[in-house]
């Protein structure tokens, strides 16, 4: 990886961490809002609930205040056994100034059991039936009133106004009940008393009673109550998921992803009072209260942005003074590796990378230094390498040359030695002399080789086109006899014209298929020669099916006097190979061979083609490369 790649994602895993940690403290923030939001709710819920329960029980304690006052008892006892009307008059008086103690009152009144008005500050009830009111109904319902015989009645009028209708029985001094008291008000009491003064403009106190048909009544704010009707008729009254309609349920939780009757999402928390069957709803918007949130992550994001810009700009930054020129000075290192040393780097910095620039360019001098030094011994051992050869060639030549003509005397004088005096000479003798025949015929073979391995570098001739397919006629002709004793068959595909010494060429190939010949197993000898192009150049082939050769030997046969076989088993000098070896490599390529035991070889080399280059193929290479490893066994194998 590159070091602008590692910049690149050392820049983005900053951003993913500060990513991650924005959205961790942000829902972490959520969490704590929620439950501030909860405790406060709850705090809220609980106080406009007992302030409820105090408001209901100071207007009964004003009730029994009522009720307990001994002049109305007795006019009320007096108007009820005696009829008497002036008893009456006073016990409405009683009541009127009782319903001037309080402005929310709208009638204070006393009725029968049977519902028939009695007393009340309003004359107009007077002899009233107070049966068919909602509180009367309620009172004789199960659950309609509670302790002491106390009744709470609330009911909303058709302009959403809430009315209050408490009432118990009123007893005079003996126990007796003479009816019921009864208290009207108006609500606002109640409605002030749940109201709250913060600065949360969606916080919302909701009074909810549930209904005998198994609904409810929005009791108080009236403008809910307007608004759940246009919002929907009556549905959000009956929606189970709404908070009011779970806290008239029975109720009591928390909401945090609720959303009341105008589809807007709320946290709420719900209180009930079972002996009224009063439903009570505290909720808050969440917009609102998350509001604060909600500014932080759009302050996070702006952050995550300014942030990545900043990163992109030392990025850059970084990318203008350090990147560009390790680039550079990687560029000049590329090029220098590839021989050009003129190349340098720039030095007009005065940093740690001009420092570096500059001890580059003198490590680039001192490489030219020590590379002309090392051309020039290289030129100087060279030379002096090819005088060596060049001497050694010559001296092989001359010694091989004048070696021939002393061998051949004593080879021919021990010849006729044989035949001028074999019938005097016993039979070790004659077996002597045999032995002294044969010797000088295998040292003349083996002059004879060694006299061609040094005329391959020392008579060399200049590369022409040669047709291999013409040359593969004439190595068929000159072993025609070792073919038909042999009986194998030789054959050959599509073969090229490439730049060689047409005469070193045939002697390549004839020591090639002479050896597939010489070495032969049970079956009947098959020699094919194949060819193929790459990168340049030919890739020839000479399969046979012979006896193999042993993958340990890989190396060796191809040097020069190196034998795998004993010498009555087949004959030879070791040479051929080796000439075979030094002809490839004068064509500037290499030899080798593929082979398995008992199965045969394949002698593989490469020649250069008419419009190639002089280097080996790219095949050629890796085919060397991995022989080695093949299972196949890889071996080199000698000629005659």
């Amino acid at each position: 990886m590159s070091i602008r790649s590692k910049f690149r994602v050392v820049s983005l895993c900053i951003v993913l961490i500060l990513v991650v940690v924005v959205f961790v403290a942000l829902r972490v923030a959520s969490v704590e809002i929620t439950n501030k939001v909860h405790d406060n709710l709850n705090l809220v819920a609980d106080l406009q609930l007992n302030r409820v329960k105090d408001d209901l029980d100071r207007n009964f304690e004003r009730l029994e205040q009522v009720s307990a006052r001994r002049p109305l008892q007795q006019n009320l006892v007096r108007f009820v056994e005696d009829s008497v009307e002036d008893s009456r008059d006073k016990v409405n008086a009683i009541l009127r100034d009782a319903k001037q103690v309080v402005d929310t009152f709208q009638e204070v009144a006393i009725i029968s059991d049977e519902g028939l008005g009695l007393g009340s500050s309003n004359l107009d009830n007077i002899d009233t039936s107070y049966k068919d009111k909602l509180f009367f109904k309620e009172r004789s319902k199960p659950g309609g009133v509670i302790d002491g015989g106390r009744g709470v009645s609330f009911n909303v009028d058709e302009n959403d106004k809430l009315h209050v209708v408490l009432s118990e029985p009123f007893k005079v001094e003996d126990g007796q009940e003479l009816g019921l008291i009864v208290i009207m008000s108006d609500g606002a009491g109640l409605a002030a008393t749940v109201s709250h003064e913060s600065g949360m403009n969606s916080l919302t106190i909701v009074l909810v009673k549930t209904k005998d048909d198994g609904g409810m009544v929005i009791l108080t704010p009236p403008e809910v109550a307007r608004r759940a009707r246009e919002i929907g008729g009556d549905r959000p009254l009956f929606d189970k998921s709404l908070p009011m309609v779970r806290a008239a349920a029975g109720e009591e939780s928390f909401y945090p992803n609720a959303t009341d009757y105008r589809g807007v999402p709320v946290l709420a928390v719900t209180r009930y009072f079972p002996e009224l069957r009063l439903g009570f709803v505290a909720k808050l918007d969440r917009a609102e209260a998350f509001l604060g949130l909600r500014r932080i992550r759009n302050i996070s994001l702006l952050a995550l942005v300014l942030a990545l810009v900043a990163l992109e700009i030392v990025f850059l930054t970084i990318q203008r003074s350090m990147l560009k020129p390790i680039q550079r000075l990687a560029e000049t290192a590329t090029k220098i590796s590839e021989g050009d040393l003129s190349r340098r780097v720039a030095e007009d910095r005065s940093d740690e990378i001009g420092e570096l620039a500059r001890d580059f360019n003198q490590m680039t001098e001192r490489l030219i230094d020590a590379n002309t030094g090392l051309e020039r011994k290289v030129e100087e051992r060279t030379a002096e390498l090819e005088r060596s050869n060049a001497d050694l060639a010559q001296f092989a030549y001359i010694a091989s040359h004048d070696l021939r003509e002393p061998l051949r005397m004593v080879t021919c004088y021990v010849q006729m030695l044989e035949r001028r005096y074999k019938a005097d000479l016993d039979e070790e003798a004659q077996k002597f002399i045999g032995f002294a025949v044969d010797g000088s015929s295998r040292m003349r073979r083996l002059i004879d080789d060694l006299l061609a391995f040094s005329r391959v570098g020392t008579r060399p001739k200049e590369f022409e086109e040669v047709e291999i397919r013409e040359i593969f006629e004439a190595v068929k002709m000159n072993l025609k006899i070792a073919i038909e004793e042999s009986g194998a068959e030789v054959v050959s595909g599509d073969l090229p014209k490439v730049m060689g010494d047409s005469t070193q060429l045939t002697q390549l190939c004839q020591n090639l298929i002479a050896n597939a010949l010489k070495f032969r197993g049970e079956r009947m000898p098959r020699v094919e020669v194949n060819a193929e192009c790459e990168g340049g150049r030919w890739r020839i082939s000479v399969r046979d099916n012979g006896i193999g050769i042993d993958a340990d030997h890989c190396e060796r046969i191809f040097l020069i006097f190196q034998r795998l076989h004993k010498r009555d088993e087949y004959e030879g000098t070791g040479i051929g190979l080796a000439v075979c070896k030094k002809i490839v490599e004068r064509h500037g390529g290499r030899i080798m061979v593929e082979s398995v035991p008992d199965e045969g070889s394949v002698f593989i080399f490469d020649l250069p083609a008419i419009d190639g280059g002089g280097a080996p193929s790219k095949g050629m290479m890796k085919s060397r490369e991995e022989a080695p490893k093949r299972k196949t066994a890889v071996a080199q194998r000698t000629a005659d």
